[in-house]
């Protein structure tokens, strides 16, 4: 049985930890022993399925727990920040990381890759993944030591996989060459998303365009422009109405910008939804206002279930959106993202089109050629 090691940085949150479940859930025929090491202790949510391991090299602080357990955690967490911080990644490896593997793989920048270069295992093979834009959003030089140390941790990986070309490209130009980068696009659970996009049909405002956007409230989604936009639109008397699916930091701020631009009747924030793809379905567009991405995952999801695309130009869009054969492309401002959903709001984007447009897009999703296309990559052979 071959033992694979995973190394994330968190168990929810994002779209990199959706497409790790989705792996996992459909590599369960494979004779795999999984392990996943994750930065922080936390509850390990549902969608991961039975028989993987997991360890937690960061403790929690509970509000339960005693005076004294607190301090001893705060002890041991101050320990280790400080190994991972002043020496490197070889000696954090040997001291917290338990037992041998076959595959090691960081699937996710920052924390989880720089921990994973450290495995002093020769006969392992070793994977890291890409999921961002590096050179639209380099938020992972704060894991490394220098953006030196960061060129050399992605140089220790037999194979650094990319979720699309212009991932891709930003890494070789941020790392230089590297022994094996390449392009692998995220398996996506085509059948389980309809699936459950059929649980129920959510009430949805009437006799206005219903608009949805959906990820975790951080500025990296530009939530905030999309707002903006909305503000535009409603003063100029269009109407509309718009869902935004997700949880984050940036929540005060979104609805701040909301109650000062009285968009109350026409912006709803719903929160983190264990099952969004209703919501995605039932809307007559999803717009994703992100600053940058990689391949965005929502994005996918919606073509699959018919819902028309309108997106900001970042990584993987084209790719995905078929440089505007699938959907709506915008350039990546508020502007941009006001004409795209000016365009839709005065039929100038046809509605009917997009929707065969989106149909069409969705139907070249194959999650068992996705799957062994990834499988591959745990062999040490191609």
């Amino acid at each position: 049985m071959k033992k694979v090691a995973f190394f994330v940085n968190s168990l929810s949150g994002g779209g990199a930890e959706k497409i790790l479940q989705t792996l996992l859930c459909h590599g369960k025929e494979d004779p795999w022993q999984v392990v996943i090491y994750s930065i922080k202790k936390e509850d390990i949510p549902s969608g991961y399925p039975p028989g993987v391991s997991f360890r937690f090299l960061f403790g929690a602080l509970r509000e339960e727990d005693g005076p004294w357990t607190r301090l001893l955690v705060k002890i041991r967490n101050g320990l280790k920040l400080w190994v991972y911080r002043h020496l490197p990644p070889s000696v954090f490896y040997r001291l917290f990381i338990r037992g041998t593997y076959d595959v090691e793989a960081a699937f996710i920048e920052g924390y989880a890759t720089r921990i994973a270069s450290g495995s002093p295992h020769a006969g392992s093979r070793k994977l890291a993944w890409v999921h961002i834009d590096l050179a639209a959003n380099h938020w992972t030089l704060p894991a490394y030591r220098s953006a030196e140390e960061e060129k050399a941790v992605y140089r220790r990986f037999d194979t650094v996989v990319c979720v699309s070309r212009n991932v891709r490209e930003s890494l070789l130009a941020l790392a230089g060459p590297l022994k094996d980068a390449r392009v692998a696009y995220n398996p996506v659970d085509v059948p389980g998303i309809r699936e459950k996009a059929g649980e129920f049909v959510p009430e949805r405002p009437e006799g206005a365009v219903l608009f949805c956007a959906s990820g975790r409230l951080v500025r990296q989604k530009g939530f905030d422009r999309l707002v903006t936009a909305c503000r535009y639109l409603a003063r100029e008397g269009f109407s509309f109405h718009l869902w935004i699916l997700g949880e984050g930091p940036e929540r005060k701020t979104l609805e701040k910008m909301i109650a000062e631009g009285n968009l109350q009747d026409r912006i709803t924030l719903l929160g983190h939804l264990e099952n969004p793809y209703p919501y995605v379905q039932a809307a007559d567009w999803l717009v994703c206002s992100s600053r940058s991405e990689g391949y965005s995952t929502v994005i996918s999801e919606s073509l699959i279930l018919g819902t028309p695309v309108a997106s900001t130009l970042c990584s993987g869009v084209r790719e995905q959106l078929g440089d505007g054969e699938f959907g709506l492309i915008a350039e990546n401002h508020v502007l941009g993202i006001y004409r795209a959903l000016e365009d839709i709001l005065t039929g100038k984007a046809d509605y009917r089109d997009y929707c065969g447009r989106a149909l069409r897009g969705g139907s070249r999703f194959d999650l068992e050629e996705q799957m062994n296309a990834v499988k591959r990559l745990f062999e040490k052979t191609f």
